[in-house]
C-alpha cells in the first residue's frame, strides 16, 4: 500500500455533500511543500479577510484527551503483542507527539494505523468547521489549508487549490532549523510529500517562494486583486 494511497470514503462523502450543498460550499485549497512557505501565503490570506480551516489545528484537536479521535487511537495502538500505545501516550495521558511523529516515519504499518484511526475524526470536524463559515457565516473566502491535501484526496473539495513550492535544498535547511532534526529526518519528513511535479500538475494556482518574503507578497497581493478577494 502506497503511502500517498487516499482513503477513499471520507473524502468521498464529504464530496458528495459539497455538491449536493451546491458550489457555494466549496473552498480554495492552499498546500505546498513542507517549508516551502505555506503559513506566510496562509497569513496572508487571513489578513485579506479569508477564514482558515487549517488541518493541522484539526489533527491536534481530535487527538486530545477524551475526544473521539484519541479513543479511537488509543484502541488502535493498544493491540497486539507489543502496542505502541504507552510508548506514545505521556503520564498526563495526552499524546507524545514527537514519539507517534518517530513511529509513524519508522514504520510505514504505524502509520496506515494512525491513519485509519484519525481520518475519520479529522474529516467529521472539518466539514462541521466548513458548513459553519459558508452556510451559517455565509463568508465567502474560506481556505482549506493543509499539507497533504493533494495526497490525502481533500483537494476534491476545492473549486482551486492554491500551492507553494520551493527548491527541496532550502526546503531540507528550513526542517533542519524548525525542528532541530538531521538532514536524513528532513528529508524523510519531506518525502511523505507527492514529488512537486505531481503537486504543480494538480494544482491551478502555483507560487514559487524562491526569492525574499517581500516578492513572494507581492505575487500573493496581486493575484488575490485579481480574484476580487
Amino acid at each position: 500500500m502506497s503511502q500517498h494511497t487516499v482513503v477513499a470514503w471520507p473524502w468521498l462523502l464529504l464530496t458528495s455533500l459539497t455538491y449536493i450543498l451546491g458550489n457555494r460550499c466549496r473552498p480554495f485549497g492552499l498546500t505546498g511543500g513542507i517549508a516551502a512557505g505555506k503559513s506566510t501565503i496562509s497569513q496572508l490570506f487571513r489578513a485579506h479577510g479569508a477564514v482558515i480551516i487549517d488541518a493541522d489545528d484539526i489533527a491536534r484537536g481530535v487527538l486530545e484527551p477524551g475526544t473521539w479521535g484519541y479513543k479511537r487511537l488509543r484502541a488502535s495502538l493498544s493491540r497486539g503483542t507489543t502496542p505502541l500505545w504507552p510508548q506514545v501516550c505521556q503520564a498526563d495521558g495526552r499524546v507524545d507527539r514527537q514519539a507517534l511523529r518517530e513511529a509513524i516515519f519508522a514504520t510505514p504499518a504505524v502509520r496506515r494505523v494512525v491513519n485509519q484511526a484519525t481520518h475519520l475524526p479529522v474529516f467529521v470536524e472539518l466539514l462541521r468547521q466548513l458548513i459553519l463559515a459558508r452556510l451559517w457565516y455565509w463568508r465567502s473566502f474560506v481556505v482549506l489549508d493543509a499539507p497533504l491535501l493533494l495526497e490525502s484526496g481533500l483537494d476534491r473539495l476545492c473549486h482551486t487549490v492554491v500551492l507553494v513550492t520551493a527548491p527541496e535544498r532550502t526546503r531540507i535547511e528550513r526542517v533542519m532549523r524548525r525542528d532541530s532534526v538531521t538532514e536524513t529526518q528532513a528529508k524523510a519528513t519531506i518525502a511523505v510529500q507527492m514529488v512537486p511535479a505531481e503537486q504543480i500538475k494538480r494544482a491551478q494556482v502555483v507560487f514559487e517562494n524562491s526569492g525574499t518574503q517581500t516578492e513572494l507578497r507581492n505575487r500573493v497581493d496581486a493575484w488575490l486583486q485579481q480574484q476580487g478577494l
